[in-house]
């Protein structure tokens, strides 16, 4: 800083130069967030202090309190990644300068996408005349999160098929046992949406005898002779 004194009735000394030490920054302002909502990341902006106190050297960025990721005095703005889908986040900024971090700017309540807005639709559930066999189809969600890596049905907790076509049959079911399926979309991102559980009896042609091995072995297996049936577009 620069000053000027003068004694009583006196004229004024030179300027001098005076330096002070550096202090901890105030709250940076105008923290928004920025973009269309994401599964695992927000990205957000802010503007500088309006009192710096000093030089600032960066800035610290919270989600929920905590300390998640550090940007440099060049950048306004920062994607907080790996971050839990469905739910809300809140987000404050602090500026540092040599003397240490200032105040956090008020917390902004942020939201990443939540994935129950793109369940698929409940699997096709027919049995065809065959022994003990269920075909199971589906089709893509109506709204998708993303390029689809794979699908997986799941009867009775068990996945029973992984792969990219949409239809299934699954045989050497117990005769009239009933049986639960869901389908789950793996996207490109390694995010899992469900669907919601179909029920369907397995036919009862073809009883197996609970006297023959093979077929005590087919029960205790009974995805054996499943198969790919048909690819729905």
């Amino acid at each position: 800083a620069v000053v000027s004194t003068q004694s009583t009735g006196g004229p004024y000394s030179g300027p001098a130069i005076v330096t002070t030490n550096e202090g901890v920054p105030g709250p940076p302002a105008e923290i928004s967030n920025e973009g269309k909502p994401q599964h695992n990341a927000i990205k957000i902006s802010w503007t500088p202090p309006v009192n710096p106190n000093g030089t600032l050297t960066g800035y610290n960025i919270y989600a929920d309190g905590k300390r998640v990721a550090v940007a440099g005095i060049d950048k306004l703005n920062h994607v907080v990644r790996d971050l839990p889908h469905s739910t809300s986040i809140s987000i404050q900024v602090a500026g540092v300068t040599s003397a240490g971090e200032g105040d956090k700017s008020s917390p902004i309540l942020c939201s990443t996408l939540n994935l129950s807005d793109y369940p698929p639709r409940k699997p096709i559930l027919s049995t065809s005349g065959g022994a003990n066999e269920i075909n199971v189809s589906w089709i893509d969600p109506p709204k998708q999160l993303g390029p689809v890596k794979h699908y997986e049905l799941v009867m009775n907790g068990e996945v029973v098929y992984t792969g990219k076509d949409q239809g299934f049959r699954v045989s050497n079911l117990e005769p009239l046992a009933e049986y639960t399926f869901n389908v789950r979309v793996v996207t490109a991102d390694d995010y899992v949406i469900e669907s919601e559980p179909a029920k369907k009896k397995a036919g009862s042609k073809g009883k197996v005898r609970s006297s023959s091995t093979a077929a005590s072995k087919q029960r205790q297996s009974p995805l054996n002779n499943s198969r790919p049936f048909t690819t729905i577009n």
